[in-house]
């Protein structure tokens, strides 16, 4: 016999909101909170901390409010319908309600698998977090289009990432010279720890909120094309990877790369739709400017071998049947390292052509590659190019105007992160708008553009939020 609020009420789709508030019912999406009111939850003990599933998806943001009332935040579901809301004490469970999950009426939108690389994973901060996951371009096109997506979000607290006391408030830029390598090493001293159980024994799936729930979110910062394909080629681009869909992974294989590589994870997946906001960035986003003197372009893939991967993964991937959209790779050097990186070399001494060479080498390549993508996509009718290098560089030169607020890709101008290269929520809202536009002009899909205003209101990284945070430079800097 059911009990609590079903013995009362009988169905949660007779009683509406009342019963389960704010709402009861969402897109296959989720990620909105929910108040369940039931009896039963008085069985459970106050004591223990609660858990949550919805139709055996695990919620977060689990709270117990009183005796009878508990609030958690759910996750989605990718078949939609009405499911089950289960609390669980220890190894008590009691059933309070339902939430009605509506999926997309366009079926090609109902199996949405998302790749690539930082962007795409939705990285802020030269890190990655829950916050940053659930404001990404993937999650803000999955909101829009009412598509479940599964993201392997993170627990609060497990990654370092840069904060405002890195901020130098003089130059308004970090002040530590190697961003990347400043975290790298907060996390071998921070991390680790976290990670470990009773027996002093790694355990992976310990940064995971939910570490059962099959990802269909699978990039991972840093990747390039070829890791895409045969798997990554660093220490902590495996670890990510069992991250991300590995993660019972034994503590003695960690260091080996799992089974499956991100394009078979991918395939597994059987997409109808697929899209990735940075497949090629990392091909030339890897030049390091913190060197003294001229910088290595030997880290450059070359344009060969870029196109050899390119051809494997595009054949993998419309062996899917789904829709995919790719973008072309925008122009990096505009951000603001890169021009100060060639005034540095002026500044020490080096001639024009010496100073300035390395970047106009970057761009070259950067053109390459775009033109490689074009030219292999054209094989394959449901590979669809997004022109991210065109529309970002409008964005990035003339910045995005919210009703006579104009929001500027300088470090600390509204567009961007605290590392000047990953985006703010709002610019991530501006990027999941040009893959929205494009999915609606191609599949005649309406799907509704991401309120860009609406974003920036709650957006950390807006002028008036860091200035409130302690930035006082910001929104003063070109």
């Amino acid at each position: 016999m059911r009990t609590g609020l079903w013995a009362i009420v009988g169905t949660l789709a007779a009683c509406g909101p009342a019963a389960v508030a704010p709402t009861a019912e969402g897109s296959s999406f989720g990620h909105f909170e929910v108040t369940a009111k039931s009896d039963a939850l008085a069985t459970l003990d106050p004591a223990i901390g609660w858990t949550a599933s919805v139709g055996g998806i695990a919620a977060y943001d689990v709270t117990r409010v009183d005796a009878n009332t508990v609030k958690l935040t759910v996750q989605g579901h990718p078949e939609g319908g009405t499911q089950p809301i289960v609390i669980t004490a220890r190894r008590t469970s009691v059933e309070v309600g339902t939430v009605h999950y509506a999926a997309p009426a366009d079926a090609r939108l109902s199996k949405l698998v998302a790749f690539g690389a930082s962007l795409t994973m939705g990285s802020q901060d030269a890190s990655v977090s829950q916050r940053s996951q659930l404001h990404g371009p993937a999650a803000v096109v999955a909101r829009q289009m009412g598509s479940y997506l599964a993201l392997p979000l993170l627990k609060p607290g497990f990654l370092p990432s840069l904060v405002t006391a890195d901020i130098d408030p003089v130059r308004c830029r970090p002040s530590v010279a190697d961003i990347f390598g400043t975290i790298g090493a907060r996390a071998q001293t921070e991390l680790m720890p976290k990670l470990k159980d009773q027996a002093g024994n790694i355990v992976i799936g310990k940064m995971r909120v939910d570490p059962n729930l099959v990802a269909t979110n699978v990039a991972i910062g840093g990747f390039r094309v070829a890791e895409t394909v045969d798997g990554a080629k660093s220490f902590f681009g495996v670890i990510l990877e069992h991250v991300i869909w590995d993660t019972k992974v034994d503590a003695a294989a960690l260091i080996n790369p799992p089974a499956e590589t991100q394009l078979d994870r991918i395939a597994a997946l059987k997409p109808t739709i697929a899209f990735s906001t940075d497949l090629i960035g990392n091909d030339y986003n890897n030049v390091n400017l913190g060197t003294d003197g001229i910088p290595d372009l030997t880290a450059l893939t070359p344009v060969e071998e870029l196109r050899t991967s390119l051809k494997v993964l595009l054949q993998r991937l419309d062996a899917t049947g789904a829709e995919v959209f790719v973008a072309t790779g925008p122009d990096n050097t505009v951000l603001p390292m890169y021009p100060e990186k060639v005034a540095k070399l002026k500044a020490a001494g080096f001639p024009e052509a010496d100073a300035s060479g390395w970047l106009t080498a970057i761009r070259a390549r950067i053109v390459a590659y775009n033109q490689v993508l074009r030219e292999e996509v054209k094989a394959y009718p449901k590979v669809h190019l997004v022109d991210l290098h065109a529309k970002v560089a409008t964005v990035l030169s003339q910045g995005v105007d919210l009703g006579g607020k104009v929001l500027k890709p300088s470090p600390f101008g509204g567009l961007l992160s605290l590392d000047s290269m990953h985006f703010s929520d709002t610019g991530y809202a501006v990027l999941a708008n040009i893959f929205l536009e494009e999915i609606n002009a191609t599949l005649g899909t309406r799907i509704p553009l991401a309120d860009l205003k609406a974003i920036h209101a709650t957006d950390l990284y807006s002028v008036e939020a860091l200035q409130a945070a302690g930035i006082t430079c910001a929104g003063t800097t070109n």
